[in-house]
């Protein structure tokens, strides 16, 4: 037999009905002439109750959240701060309002007041008068350093992490954001340096310095699982340039090679090759093509080749290749220029680094870096410093441009490669009792982790 009753708290009548005989509750043997209907009466009344329960349910919870916004940016739970920083995972003292309602272990959000999507999220690890510690765990954007920011209580970190990017142009430690799940590398070497000009009687051949390689660029995607809790990573330093020559009838000197950047042991990139010094016999080999090395780790992974730095040779200077690969590496320095007599010649301008279409499902280069400019001697110019990529980008910069060669004067100098990558150019030659042009120095590498949660 089954039973239904119907409780008042729920809108009914505290009556109760059964499928059996009983001449007080029962349906059958007749029954339900007299019960079916109220009972039918007793379900609608249930229903209308249970409407109104989940209608007064909704305006309870949207009061709540009504409530929670306006404590979200009351006095008492936002603040501001002019403490300059950049933005950066790591723990950071805020100076900012005294008697706030922030305690330890809340989370909080530090956005730049002028670009509020540039931020770091982390917890408060001290709070004492204005001054307000916070363990940045994640980060969005960058920028900095910055003066204006607004800090305020923030939801959990899986809410508010869309990505972590953490760049770095010189040695430094990768720290795994929370809830990361993939994580995407980016990296450029050093460029290479370009050598020094030779430096001999005005009877002999004088070669410039070669030009410096460009640096190649490499790209890594792994699971954030797969990697440590830190990771070690080395920025490529740009390499020098070959000394100037003060002596007289002597070759000048090699330019150094730039150094390889790396992400812990999952990846890594050689840097540019260096330019070789100017002497008298041929034409001096600029910086050989440089590899990328793709970690076989990765999931993805892509590399391109850095440029050849330019020959240097006994005449006017030579402009290497504009390569257009993928990744965008650095230009080559050109190289410097040189003589057989004592006509003058104009110096070489750095190679470019070109947009290029897609190679593998890779896109290229976005823009077209130029390199520098050659340095010319019917109106004296010096060359110039290769171009750069916008800044905290992992793209290539171009080659420098070298100085020229006029007689009796010293030789020009090999101007240094743009950031990030770029080859420093060759210096060129010059007659004895004057100083041959000295080899223009590689700019540094740069590594970009991007996170994603």
């Amino acid at each position: 037999m089954s039973t239904v009753t119907f409780p008042v708290a729920v809108g009914g009548d505290g009556s109760t009905v059964t499928s059996g005989s009983d001449p007080s509750t029962g349906l059958s043997d007749g029954g339900h002439r007299d019960r079916f209907v109220p009972a039918l009466a007793q379900v609608v009344a249930v229903a209308v109750d249970a409407d109104a329960s989940a209608t007064a349910a909704a305006a309870s919870a949207a009061a709540a959240a009504a409530s929670a916004a306006t404590a979200a940016v009351a006095p008492g739970t936002n603040s501001t701060s002019t403490t300059s920083w950049t933005i950066a995972v790591e723990s950071k003292l805020f100076v900012t309002q005294a008697s706030k309602s922030y305690s330890v272990g809340m989370s909080v959000k530090v956005a730049s007041t002028a670009g509020p999507t540039n931020w770091g999220y982390g917890t408060v690890t001290a709070y004492s008068g204005t001054d307000l510690t916070v363990n940045i765990t994640a980060t969005q954007g960058s920028g900095g350093p910055l003066t204006s920011w607004t800090i305020s209580l923030s939801g959990p970190l899986a809410a508010a992490i869309a990505c972590n990017v953490q760049t770095f142009t010189a040695d430094g430690t990768w720290t795994k954001p929370a809830n990361a799940l993939w994580v995407t590398v980016e990296m450029i070497g050093g460029g290479g340096g370009g050598g020094s000009g030779a430096r001999y009687a005005t009877t002999s051949a004088r070669c410039g310095g070669g030009g410096g390689g460009g640096a190649p660029h490499g790209r890594w995607s792994f699971p954030a699982s797969v990697l440590g809790a830190t990771e070690t990573v080395q920025v490529g330093v740009g390499g020098a340039g070959g000394p100037s020559v003060t002596s007289d009838s002597t070759n000048g000197s090699n330019g150094t090679g730039g150094e390889s950047s790396s992400f812990g042991t999952w990846a890594a990139v050689p840097g540019g090759n260096y330019g070789l010094a100017g002497n008298t016999t041929s034409s001096v080999a600029g910086g050989a093509i440089s590899s990328g090395i793709p970690g076989d780790t990765a999931t993805t992974r892509s590399a391109s080749y850095g440029g050849d730095g330019g020959a240097g040779r006994a005449t006017a200077g030579l402009q290497p290749t504009t390569y257009n690969t993928f990744g965008g590496a650095g230009g080559a320095g050109g190289s410097g220029a040189g003589a057989s007599s004592t006509s003058a010649q104009n110096g070489a301008a750095g190679g470019s680094v070109g947009a290029a279409v897609v190679v593998g499902g890779v896109s290229g280069h976005p823009v077209v870096i130029a390199g520098g400019s050659a340095g010319t001697w019917t109106i004296p110019t010096a060359g110039t410093v290769g171009g750069n990529a916008v800044t905290n980008t992992p793209m290539g910069g171009g080659g420098g441009g070298s100085g020229h060669y006029k007689t009796a004067i010293a030789g020009g100098v090999g101007q240094k490669g743009g950031k990030y990558g770029g080859g420093g150019a060759g210096g060129s030659a010059s007659d004895n009792g004057n100083a041959s042009g000295v080899g223009g120095a590689g700019y540094d590498g740069i590594v970009v982790v991007t996170s994603f949660g």
